[in-house]
Formats: structure tokens, sequence, C-alpha cells
């Protein structure tokens, strides 16, 4: 079961990362205002989906009982993307600011958080959603 999930993180970071060099191509995070928004949303959901995946499949540290809970589950993907999120934005500061002198704004940052965090609540719904149903 637990390499159904492996398998569709492992897509979906392919996807990720092939979207994100086309973009950076293209200039699609130039051309589309909305397109950071959703590349923020599928790492926020990669970051989340991967973390709950890791903990509670991967090295089985919670008992089937704990997984019935569901706010450990919610806490997992809010923290692990929350954290990763927060270190991706001071990396994108520190080029913004130190490279192409383009510093981005609060508003741009809090955004990129808010979309991370989204992704993590899909992540954690749909982790929940293929536990209950044994498809994970």
């Amino acid at each position: 079961m637990q390499n159904k999930t492996l398998k569709k993180i492992v897509v979906l970071i392919i996807f990720i990362f092939i979207v994100n060099t086309l973009a950076m191509k293209f200039h699609w995070y130039y051309t589309f205002w909305w397109f950071d928004l959703v590349m923020h949303f599928l790492g926020g959901f990669w970051v989340g989906l991967s973390a709950l995946w890791l903990i509670f499949l991967r090295f089985k540290v919670i008992n089937s009982l704990f997984l019935e809970r569901l706010l450990p589950i919610f806490i997992v993907s809010f923290l692990s993307v929350l954290l990763v999120g927060i270190l991706w934005e001071f990396f994108e500061i520190s080029i913004d600011t130190l490279i192409t002198f383009n510093p981005q704004d609060l508003t741009d940052t809090l955004s990129d958080l808010v979309m991370d965090l989204i992704g993590s609540f899909v992540a954690s719904m749909y982790f929940i959603f293929k536990i209950n149903n044994n498809k994970v």
C-alpha cells in the first residue's frame, strides 16, 4: 500500500520540476500573475503528502489508533509545510535581493506561504481519504 503513495509523490515532484523548468524558460512567472500561487500550492501539497507518507507509512512512527485521529495528520502536514515554506521564502528573498536586485514585497511572501499551507490542508484531506478507503 505504501508504494502507491510513494509513486504518486515521485510523479508529482517530477511534474513540479518539469513545469517549473518550463515556467522559468518561458517566463510564465512574469506572464501569469497567478502561476506562482499554483506552484506554491503544488509544492505545499507535495511537502505535506511526503511528510505524511514518511512519518505514518514509511517509518510507522504512530500506530493505527493514532492515525484514526485527524488532528495529528493535519499537524504533521501543516508544520512540515510551514517549515519548508519559511525556509524557501528566506531563500527566495535572498536570491531576489542579492542576485537579481529585485526584492519582493511582504504580500508576495505571505501569499506564497498561504498557498503552501492550503496545499498542506488538501494533502491532509487526500491522505485521510486514502487511509479511510485503504488505498494508501
